[in-house]
């Protein structure tokens, strides 16, 4: 069984199985990811075909280093935890703030960021109105290279295509009996819910357009589950659909109060 190789917040771990056995119940021919995050679903589930998409290039910059250039990747790693500690987290962070940052390499920038947000407070990739990586040094000091190296051996042996690109982008691309996992930033009712992993945050406009492309999907023969927080905007918009009620534990949260054991949906056209 492969495990995640990236922490990403909104990993769908504790769902996993529950998620897979969905999954499983139709017969697909291609998967689809356009929400890829940590990619725990796709490497517990390891099809063989499949299109992994976000519109977050740093992240997907990772995958495809994890891809292409594995060793070098963690030699590069090896030296950031070898000099860790708070100063050494703060001058790698704040490499994004200065104008020779778009001049380094590919394999630097993925070596930087799967560094820092496996150190950060709770693993969580934030960034700024400039788009400049902000969340505090955590306490986790170590990597586990091993998944790194069984990741890359899964995208080299299987048909695994890597894209930055839109959800829109990434669901006009579905044919007959293709499916395709959607894990978005959740809705929040009250600004609860952490949904913000590029400049622009994940609103009800983008939640609309989202389910106007599951729309799309449906009427194309393709199958989609869905992820999301439960919401009654949520449950209204999707009525028309199967939904599901499963619990889960929120560990980030604005409030503190909302972080615990929470009810979310999952979304179905089969």
């Amino acid at each position: 069984m492969l495990f995640r190789s990236i922490k990403w917040v909104g990993c769908k771990s504790q769902l996993s199985n529950l998620i897979i056995n969905k999954i499983k119940e139709v017969d697909y021919v291609r998967y689809y990811e356009p929400f890829v995050g940590s990619g725990s679903i796709l490497f517990k589930l390891s099809p063989n075909k499949a299109i992994i998409s976000d519109v977050n290039w740093e992240l997907i910059n990772c995958y495809l280093q994890i891809k292409n250039n594995v060793k070098e990747l963690i030699r590069r790693l090896e030296i950031h935890f070898k000099n860790h500690n708070k100063n050494y987290y703060i001058s790698i962070r704040k490499l994004d703030r200065t104008n020779e940052y778009s001049k380094i390499s590919d394999i630097h920038k993925a070596s930087r960021i799967i560094y820092l947000i496996t150190t950060c407070y709770n693993g969580l990739y934030r960034v700024n109105k400039s788009g400049q990586f902000n969340t505090p040094i955590g306490t986790n000091q170590k990597y586990d290279y091993n998944r790194l190296i069984k990741s890359s051996e899964y995208l080299n042996n299987n048909k695994i295509i890597i894209r930055t690109c839109s959800f829109e982008e990434a669901m006009i691309m579905g044919f007959d009996k293709d499916l395709y996992y959607l894990d978005p930033p959740y809705d929040s009712s009250d600004n609860t819910v952490y949904n913000q992993y590029t400049i622009r945050r994940f609103d009800r406009y983008n939640q609309l357009a989202l389910k106007s492309m599951c729309d799309y999907l449906h009427s194309r023969n393709c199958y989609f589950l869905l992820s999301n927080s439960n919401t009654s905007f949520i449950k209204s918009l999707y009525n028309q659909y199967s939904i599901k009620e499963v619990i889960t534990n929120r560990k980030i949260s604005s409030k503190t109060s909302s972080r615990g054991n929470v009810s979310e949906l999952l979304i179905s056209n089969y």
